[in-house]
Formats: structure tokens, C-alpha cells, sequence
């Protein structure tokens, strides 16, 4: 990736990022979406999609985005990991269930859960 189109990743995504804070959803999503269309395995944006729909309410659509983001990138767990709008969906049996068993995506969030038990502790 050249510096010039890292500094145009970074200037969509902090667009979306504000759009979805400012609540308009539907503008965040088709600039997300403008980026995919060029770019269908790109994913960050499939996150970022995801991150929209769980603002914006639409649990299904923010499943599909996050198991896609994951797939395309497993190393994004870890950017998921602390962002409270998927807390629940990690812990969702529907996300896991559409998972791969051996995938890395699967064993990634097994063990997010074997740590958060260990931290109970």
C-alpha cells in the first residue's frame, strides 16, 4: 500500500467514522459501500460496514459484515476485541455457528472467551 492510498483509507474512514457518529447511517454506509464495490475484499470497510449497521440497529446485516471482515482478516479480532459495539456479538451463537469449526475466526473468539473466564476468576 503507497503512502498516498493510506492517507486516502485514512480520510474515507475518518468520513465514515463521522457520518455514523453523527447518526447519518444511510451516508456512512453507501461511502462504505462506494469503497467495496471497487475494492469487494477489502476488510476494514466490511467492518466498518459492520460497525455502521450495529449503530444503526440492523443486527443481521452487522453479523453478516463482522463474519465477513473476520474471514477476509482474522487479525481484526483484535480491533473488534475492544469496540463495544460488537460485545454481544462475540458472545453470539449465531456469528460462531456461521463460522468455519477450525477456522481461526472461531478459535479467535473461544479464546476472547477463555480469557474473559480466566479474568473472572
Amino acid at each position: 500500500m503507497t503512502s498516498e492510498s493510506t492517507a486516502d483509507l485514512t480520510e474515507v474512514l475518518t468520513k465514515i467514522r463521522s457520518l455514523r457518529e453523527a447518526g447519518s447511517m444511510r451516508d456512512a454506509r453507501d461511502l462504505v459501500d462506494a469503497v467495496l464495490a471497487e475494492d469487494p475484499d477489502h476488510a476494514v470497510m466490511h467492518l466498518e460496514r459492520a460497525r455502521v449497521h450495529a449503530a444503526w440497529g440492523r443486527t443481521a446485516q452487522a453479523r453478516r459484515d463482522l463474519r465477513n471482515a473476520l474471514e477476509l482478516e482474522d487479525s481484526l479480532i483484535e480491533d473488534v476485541r475492544g469496540d463495544g459495539l460488537f460485545a454481544s456479538y462475540l458472545r453470539d451463537p449465531f456469528l460462531l455457528a456461521e463460522l468455519e469449526p477450525e477456522s481461526p475466526v472461531a478459535d479467535a473468539i473461544l479464546a476472547l472467551e477463555d480469557e474473559e473466564l480466566a479474568e473472572a476468576k
